[in-house]
């Protein structure tokens, strides 16, 4: 939510260890593009309902992880049961 301070704390507190993907799950797409920035470790990002400032992220991602996947969304769109399908 644009706490950038608290951003620079995790990726300073984590720089040594081995982190193969950062995942944000929206709300101000510009901390997940901050990231990007000042990191070497990709980060996938989801749009959320108070992202509304272009560019937009996208609304859900399947992320590939070895033999399986990572659906993400933020979920204000989503319901319960839909999500544990």
């Amino acid at each position: 939510h644009g706490y950038l301070e608290d951003i620079n704390l995790v990726l300073a507190a984590t720089a040594d260890q081995d982190i193969d993907m950062w995942l944000h799950a929206g709300d101000f797409g510009d901390d997940a593009r901050y990231m990007q920035e000042h990191t070497d470790i990709p980060v996938y990002a989801v749009r959320g309902n108070n992202d509304r400032v272009q560019p937009l992220e996208p609304r859900e991602q399947l992320i590939p992880l070895e033999d399986t996947y990572i659906y993400m969304t933020h979920g204000h769109e989503v319901s319960y049961y839909n999500r544990i399908q």
